[in-house]
């Protein structure tokens, strides 16, 4: 018994095995690669499947140039020069806070960019350091203008960084897009138990906001939220839990916030005001 792979003519090549060889016609398009033992046809498999991998790994490769090429293209490139003074930055900390850097300045002593080499002014100890781990030292011009500008010259330490200020919480060094959606989170988060227990009720137009609360606050009603909508004149009380909706919805008629009881509210609002 003989073992034949066929192979078509398109650019991937697509393996299959047949039995019978006699089956096969001269007239046929396909290419007819007869194997006369099963290790030949692994093998010929296995340089089918390595010339796959090879063409997939060289489109990813392309591909991924293609995108560095993109962004490289908007991204900033910061270059330093020999003797400059910059600060580094302390890695550790969370993504979503800004980023912290060193107290004491160092000098940049060798240049290799991206690459740098700069030294402790304290300690006289050598880092090797990304220029994306670098940011320069700025200092406001004594002269009153507000720009800002580059100071490279060496710094005394406790003449331009020795500060008397606590340390900043964690909590308060997170940026303004990190604060943003956290509090996008946090609202949707409560505008979702918002309306989950609430009891409904109609209001005289004339009602005002601050005479409901007076009023809930008279019959011992705990409530979360008060909503009310001018439009449909319905007041909708939040409530925490299912069970104080049960507990209060007794204590609240329908009719306690009608013409009648809006009077009458205003008749004795001169005792609690």
């Amino acid at each position: 018994m003989r073992f034949a792979l066929i192979v078509s003519n398109a650019a991937v090549a697509r393996p299959a095995l047949r039995l019978n060889a006699q089956n096969f016609h001269m007239g046929d398009t396909t290419l007819n690669y007869v194997f006369y033992k099963p290790s030949d046809y692994y093998n010929q498999l296995k340089k089918s499947l390595q010339l796959i991998q090879q063409n997939a790994r060289d489109q990813s490769n392309y591909s991924h140039m293609n995108n560095k090429k993109y962004y490289d293209r908007n991204r900033s490139n910061p270059h330093y020069d020999i003797n400059d003074t910059i600060l580094i930055r302390i890695h550790g900390l969370r993504s979503k806070l800004d980023p912290q850097f060193t107290l004491t300045p160092k000098i940049a002593i060798q240049k290799q960019h991206p690459t740098y080499w700069v030294r402790d002014q304290m300690n006289d100890q050598i880092t090797r350091v990304h220029v994306n781990d670098m940011r320069p030292i700025l200092l406001p011009l004594s002269t009153g203008y507000s720009a800002w500008y580059r100071f490279d010259r060496t710094l005394s330490v406790h003449q331009t960084l020795a500060t008397r200020e606590p340390p900043k919480s964690r909590h308060t060094c997170r940026s303004l897009p990190s604060r943003i959606r956290r509090n996008y989170r946090r609202n949707a988060v409560k505008r979702s138990y918002r309306d989950r227990h609430c009891i409904l009720r109609l209001v005289y137009h004339r009602f005002k906001l601050y005479q409901l609360k007076h009023i809930l606050r008279q019959r011992n009603v705990r409530y979360v939220h008060l909503k009310l909508d001018k439009s449909s004149q319905v007041l909708s009380i939040g409530m925490k839990r299912s069970s104080l909706v049960d507990l209060y919805f007794d204590r609240l008629p329908g009719d306690l916030f009608d013409k009648k009881h809006y009077y009458q509210h205003r008749q004795h609002q001169h005792r609690y005001y």
